[in-house]
């Protein structure tokens, strides 16, 4: 998962154009999701779309229960999901947002992880 993240409040903040210390602040508010590495802290590249952070993803983050696992976390948001279904395709809750898919149906989901 790390390889597949930005490295560092630093970088996050560029990517996101804000300051770093709202970088903190939105990991403590849980609308980015970080995970401690060796030396710095790593962000998911799935939450982002561009300079943004996918929609709802605040929602999404504060419905799953904040002690799971960070390899959990990742996998629950990037896993195709049956219940999330477009032309006969699962999709992952990532995608499902990302393609204007309804907010509400994945925290529904979420909150059973």
């Amino acid at each position: 998962m790390l390889g597949r993240s930005v490295k560092g409040d630093a970088a996050v903040a560029k990517l996101l154009e804000v300051d770093r210390s709202r970088v903190s602040q939105r990991v403590s508010e849980r609308s980015l999701f970080a995970v401690p590495g060796p030396d710095d802290r790593y962000f998911p590249r799935w939450q982002f779309e561009g300079k943004k952070v996918v929609r709802g993803l605040r929602a999404i983050l504060s419905a799953l229960e904040p002690d799971l696992h960070p390899l959990t976390v990742d996998q629950w948001c990037t896993t195709p999901n049956l219940e999330l279904v477009v032309d006969d395709d699962p999709m992952s809750p990532v995608m499902w947002l990302a393609t204007g898919g309804e907010i509400n149906t994945v925290v529904e989901l979420a909150a059973d992880v």
